[in-house]
């Protein structure tokens, strides 16, 4: 027995003996006894690693989501971990932008399924918008897809987006549900964190001058949304407080005004015309040719619109940046390592784009890990190895993309968990991402 489960039957007889002796019968009892207690004992013990390898990976996981510093980031750590810790075919986070726009992150789904896929959930869970109770996580078995685990995002009574795991089999949403939702719980609140903080009510003043720049300059308008895009990510990495963020967030969207034309109050408060005022001066002394030395000193809110304006007005170009000599060296050096590091995600896109535009071949994905510096220990094929768990490949395709055996792939995780003093993928993910990688 184990675990008062039939785990199989212990028979044996005799050659010589019409029956088996009292002795004989109480030693096959004894051992099949003991054999059970054995069998016990071991699924205790799988039971404990299991959910000690969980624990582990759960406190990884939420200590890198709670460094995220957007959203678009936070859903790539939810995809990773969960695609390498269940093992499925794909997963997604769909995130609800608007009562008619989602935005999508996935691995494993092609354009087309991907798009089908959005508005099947999407349309499923809009339907349990406004109930009394907060929706729970489901298994959904759809005909033309495998079984699916989706994790509601719901903060505040709010249904922010869906998580949507594919499994192997139907068994494993019994085992994944509990330890899925609790790090959904986690995402969902850091996810209304960070869109809390750039959002603005619709009936205060800057919302009502953004609404009125759409009707005079459509060009300009899309410009403040785009910078907007950048200014708040951008000023979470410089670890700038609540409240610096939200008047930083509210002057991308009226920085084309003139202060004049503001004035004193109009605005909800002195910080956000300062903010203007500084951006105003610091494009304007472009053409003055003024230095930081030789200039006054502006604040950073300032500093950063000029920058993204200037950026964005450039046709993103980081050079024309380098123009703002009233912008301290340091904030120029930070912005150029900011948008770097986002340039590899849109690299990775054009890509495939242009593989698809030309129909040729597409070129195989190469990740650019750029390991911080405490995983220095790692070897360069380890590094690389890594780097193709990173992009959700299994350890065949691994094997298939440096023409290496499977089992040598194995060897080389075996010694990256060891390095890095993790269990399994999904650690090393979450490690890796709490370390500070970006895509």
């Amino acid at each position: 027995m184990r675990e008062r489960e039939l785990a199989g039957i212990l028979f044996g007889g005799s050659v010589t003996e019409p029956s088996l002796g009292k002795n004989a019968r109480s030693f096959v009892q004894a051992y099949g006894a003991n054999w059970s207690k054995q069998l016990t004992l071991e699924t205790v013990r799988e039971d404990r690693d299991t959910n000690f390898t969980r624990l582990s990976t759960f406190v990884e996981t939420c200590g890198a989501i709670n460094q995220a510093q957007d959203a678009k980031r936070l859903s790539y750590i939810l995809v990773d971990m969960s695609l390498n810790l269940v093992e499925g075919s794909f997963c997604c986070v769909v995130l609800k932008q608007s009562s008619s726009k989602v935005q999508l992150v996935s691995r494993g789904l092609g354009g087309q399924q991907a798009e089908k896929l959005v508005k099947e959930v999407a349309g499923r869970w809009a339907r349990r918008e406004g109930g009394t109770s907060a929706p729970e996580t489901e298994l959904y078995e759809g005909a033309d897809t495998p079984p699916m685990l989706e994790c509601p995002l719901y903060y505040a009574k709010e249904l922010l987006g869906v998580w949507c795991i594919a499994l192997k089999h139907t068994e494993q949403y019994v085992l994944y549900r509990d330890y899925m939702t609790i790090v959904a719980q986690a995402a969902s609140s850091v996810l209304y964190r960070l869109w809390g903080k750039g959002r603005i009510d619709s009936g205060d003043a800057v919302q009502l001058l953004n609404r009125a720049l759409g009707y005079w300059d459509a060009y300009m308008y899309q410009m403040t949304h785009e910078a907007q895009e950048l200014a708040l990510p951008f000023a979470r990495s410089l670890k700038l407080s609540d409240a610096e963020l939200k008047q930083i967030g509210e002057a991308c969207l009226i920085y084309p005004y003139p202060p004049s034309f503001l004035g004193d109050d109009l605005l909800p408060s002195p910080e956000q015309l300062a903010i203007i005022r500084d951006f105003h001066a610091i494009t304007g002394d472009v053409g003055e040719g003024r230095t930081q030395s030789s200039g006054p000193a502006y604040g950073a809110g300032g500093q950063i619109i000029a920058m993204i304006y200037t950026y964005l007005q450039f046709g993103r170009d980081l050079e024309a940046v380098d123009s703002l000599r009233t912008v301290t060296p340091k904030l120029r050096k930070a912005f150029r390592s900011f948008i770097e590091s986002r340039e590899v995600v849109e690299k990775e896109f054009s890509f495939a784009e242009e593989a698809a535009a030309t129909k040729e071949p597409a070129v195989p994905e190469r990740p650019d890990i750029r390991l911080p510096a405490e995983m220095s220990s790692l070897s360069s094929r380890e590094q690389e190895v890594l780097g193709h768990v990173l992009l959700g490949k299994s350890n065949r395709e691994i094997a298939e993309e440096l023409r290496i055996s499977e089992h040598t792939v194995k060897n080389h995780m075996t010694n990256i968990f060891h390095k890095l003093g993790v269990t399994d993928r999904a650690q090393a993910i979450a490690l890796v991402y709490k370390s500070g990688w970006n895509r």
